[in-house]
């Protein structure tokens, strides 16, 4: 309805968790390395909470991007409130197989078998169950038991438990203790600051805009972030509905009279009272976009259901806080020491999450923490990321010591033999980062968070001085 008059090429706040929007902040960032790194590394459990609407889902399916499919066989569990009689025979059936029996014990052996050859073909079966906190603990208990299927030195189901906060709840209950305590990695997404808030929305208009213009008013945007609360999904609906809005009385720009309208017909928090008052203008817009659907449905025709694309790598942007970025791309701004960075010719506003007192905590925990300067750091780094001989040239070119090459930093988007070599490196320590082309995409960018996550660094999928330094040590 409002995608031509606003310039739009897709809606560009809807709910469903469409990956080519896909926003990190430092926290979804943390989630996503944690779920590569757990998988990857075949550490067992994984399990990742967060509120509702903060973007578990949309963590997940852009994660299940960029798998291979040859070499992982997901098994994705939207539903996990069964028993585990019933749990088992989805997963077989997921598997391509007829249970042999009804009783667990029976099924567990033949899934035991099923896993192993898997793994002799050199693949690995993965269970991400979402909505997690809805499993029966009989349930629950019985899933533990599936991580006893391993090999001398490596689990061979990965099982990724998302769910809300309620799911930590359920783990601490006496009786679940044992599974409590096999969880192997953990990550919990927040709610969006008020800096990513504004970048949050900055991000989804500019991925759908044509015309590179302001939609929202100042005023207006500071009322709806203030409303929000840092859930993306509450940014989603207000904006979307302002957007009908705004349309219904022809007004290009959204004012703060129209987002105050907008969110006036909301009860927040909770938003169970969706839809009140609107004016006669706003009305009449919904009602051209509800008849067409209200007869296409009367006449008995389905409507075509909305698939997930593959991730626009141009537009999936990484946070500005590295300083070596900022000056390899000319610009002067003032940020942190994390790998973090964004490409100067971007747009979208730039927000540094330093002035979050959440990213000031996560700095001081976790930045600050060089594997050089530690000795615990470097014996978690020995211990977590294979070592196999590579030659140091090929790093040195990566760090941009080579007199040929002066990109010191390396992030999505970056093309040619920098990213090559990185690319070599990161499959030579354990983290495939996909096809070796030469090209920084998501799947180089997940190969890049979780060796950052296992080398005790801030995942932020950027490949900065210190993640260059880590895999050197690494090498060594």
């Amino acid at each position: 309805m409002y995608l031509k008059y606003y310039g739009f090429t897709k809606q560009p706040f809807q709910t469903t968790p469409d990956a080519n929007f896909l926003f990190l902040s430092p926290s979804h960032k943390e989630a996503l390395a944690s779920i590569i790194y757990g998988i990857e590394q075949r550490k067992g459990f994984i399990a990742i909470t967060g509120e509702v609407g903060v973007g578990k889902t949309m963590i997940l399916r852009s994660y299940l991007e960029t798998v291979e499919k040859t070499k992982q066989k997901t098994i994705y569990i939207f539903n996990p409130r069964v028993s585990f009689g019933r749990f088992l025979i989805t997963l077989l059936k997921e598997l391509g197989a007829k249970p042999v029996s009804g009783q667990a014990n029976e099924m567990v052996s033949q899934l035991h078998e099923l896993s192993i050859a898997e793994y002799r073909n050199g693949g690995v079966v993965v269970l991400v169950i979402d909505e997690a906190q809805n499993i029966p603990a009989e349930t629950l208990e019985g899933i533990r038991m599936l991580s006893n299927l391993e090999t001398s030195t490596e689990k061979l189901i990965q099982i990724v438990l998302v769910g809300q906060p309620e799911l930590e709840a359920l783990l601490d209950r006496h009786e679940l203790r044992q599974v409590r305590e096999r969880i192997a990695v953990r990550a919990r997404i927040l709610p969006l600051t008020k800096t990513e808030s504004f970048a949050y929305i900055d991000h989804r208009l500019a991925h759908a805009s044509i015309h590179k213009r302001p939609i929202f008013s100042k005023a207006a945007l500071d009322l709806i972030v203030k409303t929000a609360k840092g859930i993306p999904r509450r940014l989603n609906i207000i904006c979307d509905s302002a957007l009908i809005t705004g349309f219904g009385y022809q007004q290009p720009t959204i004012s703060h009279k129209i987002a105050k309208e907008v969110i006036a017909d909301f009860r927040v928090p909770g938003f169970s009272q969706f839809w009140k008052r609107r004016s006669a203008y706003a009305r009449a817009a919904l009602l051209a976009v509800a008849l067409p659907v209200i007869v296409y449905l009367g006449a008995g025709v389905k409507v075509p259901g909305i698939s997930v694309a593959s991730p626009d790598l141009n537009q999936l942007e990484p946070k500005s806080d590295q300083k070596a970025v900022a000056e390899t791309e000319g610009t002067t701004k003032n940020v942190g020491s994390s790998d973090t960075a964004k490409n100067a010719g971007n747009s979208e506003t730039t927000k540094d999450p330093g002035n979050s007192e959440a990213a000031k905590s996560a700095a001081s925990s976790e930045t600050t923490k060089d594997p050089g300067n530690s000795e615990a750091a470097k014996s978690a780094a020995s211990s977590e990321i294979p070592k196999t001989p590579m030659d140091s040239k090929i790093l040195e070119s990566a760090r941009g010591r080579s007199e040929n090459h002066t990109l010191t930093t390396l992030q999505r988007g970056a093309t040619g033999p920098n990213v090559t070599a990185l690319q070599q490196i990161l499959q030579g320590r354990g983290f495939p980062p996909g096809n070796r082309d030469g090209v920084f995409g998501l799947r180089t960018e997940a190969a890049v968070l979780a060796f950052q996550k296992g080398a005790g660094l801030l995942p932020d999928g950027i490949a900065g001085p210190q993640t260059l330094a880590a895999l050197r040590r690494a090498q060594l």
